[in-house]
């Protein structure tokens, strides 16, 4: 994602996903007043925002952009088709292995 937005630049009216960004600084100012002595103040921080983070630079990636509906379908079957085949996998194996 980061990639995409430095070869393709990031829309400059995509304020709402900086507002987004802002109202983590709260989350990280609890998380200092209320771990414990022993944990790594760094890691937590890292380990809690980094999904949020991920949301946030796909979020303005994909802001105002267009997707096909062949290329929707085709990224659907890329995300559903291992699930699939892994329910199938762990269903037959049940089966076979259940005496």
């Amino acid at each position: 994602m980061l990639f995409g937005l430095y070869h393709h630049n990031f829309k400059r009216s995509a304020n709402i996903y900086i507002i987004f960004l802002l109202l983590l600084i709260p989350g990280v100012l609890v998380t200092y007043f209320d771990i414990n002595y022993e944990t790594n103040f760094r890691k937590t921080i890292l380990f809690n925002l980094s999904g949020p983070m991920n949301l946030f630079s796909t979020a303005l990636f994909c802001y105002q952009r267009e997707i096909k509906l062949m290329h929707y379908l085709r990224l659907l079957d890329t995300m559903v088709l291992p699930i699939t085949a892994m329910a199938t996998y762990l269903f037959f194996s049940r089966l076979i292995f259940k005496k």
